[in-house]
């Protein structure tokens, strides 16, 4: 399945913030643990714009759990991927 660059930015963005709801921070300190400003973090997740490579790992590593690839997670019976 091929997506387009609206789509994907979209979805990368969803998967931001439902994993950084699912940990309970605000934009601003997940923007602070990242070293990006609360601004950013709401441009990803609107679907605006997204982070560079290095910075989507960085995501992954801050928000998903241990053990578990650093692109995906299990959440609500669903497969949400990063990228």
């Amino acid at each position: 399945m091929e997506l387009d660059e609206k789509t994907l930015r979209k979805t990368i963005g969803k998967n931001i913030a439902l994993y950084r709801k699912s940990h309970k921070d605000t934009q601003a300190v997940l923007g602070q643990k990242l070293n990006y400003t609360d601004k950013a973090v709401s441009k990803w997740e609107r679907g605006e714009s997204i982070p560079d490579v290095l910075t989507l790992m960085e995501i992954a590593q801050i928000l998903l759990v241990k053990g578990e690839p650093a692109y995906q997670r299990y959440v609500n019976n669903k497969f949400f991927f990063f990228f």
